[in-house]
C-alpha cells in the first residue's frame, strides 16, 4: 500500500450509508478492491443562522470514468482549471501540510475557513479503503468555484450540467445558489 496514504475520513464517507463507497457511480465497479482507485467528491451547503450544514451530493467515481469525463471537457476550460486551481493549490497545500492542519477546514484558493463559505465542495482520492494523499485532498469554497465557473466554456458546462442531471435530482432550495453552474472537479 502507499506509504502516503491513511484511512478514509469519515467526511468522505457515503452521506447515504455512513460508510466507504463501494461503487463507481457511472459503471458500479466494486470501489472496495485495494488496486482500485477513484475519486469522491461531495457538496456542503453551510447554514450561518443555524450552525448546522447539509450534504447536497456526494459520490465515488473510478479513474477510468473520470478519465472519460475528462475526455469531454474542452481543452481551453481543462487549461483554465489547471491554471487557476495549479498556483493557488501549490501555495496553500505546502503552507497547511507544513501546519499540519487538517483535511478540508481551508478553501485551497483563497485560504479561507471553509466554515464561513455558504457552498463548499470536497474532494478526494482513493485506492480501497485508503485516502491518497500524494495527490492531496482538498476543499474549495463557494467564491472559488464561481471564479472557475466564470472560466469554462459553454460545452464544458454543459458536459459538467449533463453529468449533474444525469446522477443527481436534490432539492434546488439545499443550494445556496440553485440558479449557477453545478461545478463537477472529478
Amino acid at each position: 500500500m502507499d506509504s502516503k496514504s491513511i484511512d478514509i475520513p469519515e467526511i468522505l464517507f457515503s452521506y447515504n450509508t455512513g460508510a466507504p463507497f463501494t461503487q463507481c457511480l457511472e459503471c458500479d465497479k466494486d470501489l472496495t478492491e485495494p488496486t482500485v482507485d477513484y475519486f469522491v467528491e461531495k457538496v456542503f451547503r453551510n447554514y450561518q443562522d443555524h450552525k448546522a450544514q447539509d450534504v447536497i451530493i456526494d459520490y465515488a467515481i473510478c479513474v477510468t470514468c473520470a478519465q472519460k469525463f475528462y475526455q469531454k471537457i474542452s481543452q481551453e476550460s481543462m487549461q483554465n482549471i489547471q491554471q487557476y486551481l495549479g498556483k493557488a493549490m501549490e501555495k496553500n497545500m505546502r503552507r497547511a501540510m507544513a501546519q499540519n492542519e487538517e483535511l478540508f477546514e481551508r478553501c485551497v484558493v483563497h485560504d479561507t475557513a471553509i466554515s464561513e463559505s455558504e457552498e463548499y465542495q470536497i474532494f478526494g482520492h482513493c485506492r480501497g479503503t485508503k485516502l491518497l494523499l500524494n495527490t492531496p485532498p482538498y476543499a474549495i469554497g463557494w467564491k472559488a468555484i464561481n471564479e472557475i465557473s466564470t472560466k469554462l466554456s459553454q460545452s464544458t458546462k454543459d458536459e459538467m450540467d449533463g453529468f449533474f442531471n444525469k446522477h443527481f435530482t436534490p432539492d434546488p432550495d439545499l443550494f445556496a445558489h440553485p440558479t449557477k453552474p453545478k461545478l463537477v472537479l472529478i
